[in-house]
């Protein structure tokens, strides 16, 4: 018969004298054994990942800041890693108006920034850099001003 990947792991006890044992996950491991934290008890001495397990060490960086005028977060860009774990992430912006955000308001130019992963945990460089550019514009009103212009027109 053939075996078909799933993606999934399969664990195998013996010798247990029937007492089925349990994993537990909290903070770590979960994602590479294929599990959500919790904890998992095996049945008739075998026991299935929930998921598909997850090698990558951070999948996605959010860089957070309080340069954005956005009450639910301060995400600034999040930035998908297709790289391999260690490596540089290289991204470059190709719809700068669908991902722009408006920028807040403030009395000095001294702003903070730092870096999570997808789950919001705050991401240690260990000493490396962490270089971006950020492009500020004005976005052009002049859709606003023609909608105006019609609404003047139609209410004469």
């Amino acid at each position: 018969p053939s075996v078909v990947n799933i993606g999934k792991l399969s664990f195998f006890v013996s010798g247990n004298g029937g007492l089925q044992p349990s994993f537990t996950f909290s903070e770590f491991l979960y994602k590479q054994m294929g599990f959500n934290p919790g904890t998992y008890v095996f049945v008739g001495n075998k026991l299935v990942s929930e998921n598909v397990i997850d090698l990558q060490l951070i999948s996605a960086v959010k860089i957070h800041s309080d340069i954005v005028n956005n009450k639910s977060d301060t995400v600034l860009q999040e930035i998908y890693s297709n790289a391999n774990d260690y490596s540089n992430i290289t991204y470059q912006a190709t719809e700068f108006m669908a991902y722009s955000k408006k920028l807040a308001i403030k009395n000095n130019w001294a702003n903070r920034f730092f870096l999570t992963d997808s789950n919001d945990i705050p991401i240690n460089l260990n000493g490396l850099e962490f270089n971006f550019t950020i492009m500020f514009f004005k976005q052009n009103n002049t859709l606003g001003m023609i909608k105006q212009y019609i609404k003047l027109l139609l209410s004469q």
